[in-house]
């Protein structure tokens, strides 16, 4: 019994842990159940959180500080005890699009597949979307919107519309062609329950759902269907929070009992 007790800790801890950082999608959900087993190495225990691609509607109401920033210069941090290597920007702030940074800041990237999935330039403009660690300061998601940006116009344009917008978008992906225990469910219907009213929709062909509401606070479920929510899912579907303009993203999959 204490072995089984001790485990779960051990799974727990891990769970914990590599939610900062994003494996690649080629090993997909296959390398995410190993890694939940412990059967991965340590250099390949990394997950991006999913659905996939991050929503800009989401991340950016998701990130304590969105800026348009350009870099500066770079300092490369050797590995200390468990702590990977990896760099530490320096950034110049050109336009804050969301809450409050100092002209100048630094954003630290480690050196593991979660980093930044774009290279950093000197001199180059970024749009970053950050969250705060006391233990590492600004971070940013490697597998979320943050990039170049010359190359973000389309989400520039985005945030510039989710000023205007009423209610928001809760998105269900269940199942998915990386996980091989669970495939894409399509017909599936999804519903949102609200405070007064219930609002639903149905998965299409990838399995993916999106449920538009009002803002305010819900609980989603999937009737007819034994499905749980995956480790690395972004958002939770017992509590999902909806502010205008904002969006949420939750990853389900089939449990055994639905698979059968």
């Amino acid at each position: 019994m204490s072995t089984e007790r001790s485990l779960n800790e051990i799974v727990i801890t891990r769970r914990q842990n590599l939610r900062r950082i994003c494996l690649s999608q080629f090993l997909g959900g296959i390398a995410a159940t190993l890694i939940v087993a412990g059967l991965l190495p340590i250099s390949l225990r990394a997950v991006c959180s999913r659905p996939q691609p991050r929503l800009v509607c989401a991340e950016y109401f998701d990130s304590r500080v969105v800026v348009e920033a350009r870099l500066v210069d770079s300092e490369e941090v050797a590995a200390s005890g468990a702590d990977l290597d990896g760099q530490i920007y320096q950034m110049r702030s050109e336009k804050v699009l969301r809450g409050d940074i100092g002209s100048s800041f630094q954003v630290w990237d480690e050196n593991s597949s979660g980093r930044a999935a774009f290279d950093w330039k000197t001199g180059s403009s970024y749009l970053l979307f950050l969250r705060f660690k006391s233990d590492r300061g600004w971070v940013l998601d490697g597998c979320g919107a943050s990039g170049p940006l010359e190359k973000q116009q389309s989400a520039l344009r985005e945030i510039e519309a989710l000023q205007k917008r009423s209610g928001g978008i809760i998105q269900v992906a269940i199942g998915g062609n990386v996980f091989s225990w669970s495939p894409a469910m399509a017909g599936a219907q999804v519903k949102a329950q609200g405070m007064q009213d219930t609002f639903s929709a149905t998965t299409n062909d990838k399995g993916i759902a999106e449920i538009h509401v009002p803002a305010g606070q819900y609980s989603v479920t999937v009737p007819g269907h034994q499905v749980q929510a995956y480790d690395f899912t972004y958002d939770y579907p017992e509590k999902v929070t909806i502010e205008n303009g904002s969006c949420a993203q939750i990853q389900l999959v089939q449990s055994s009992t639905d698979q059968k």
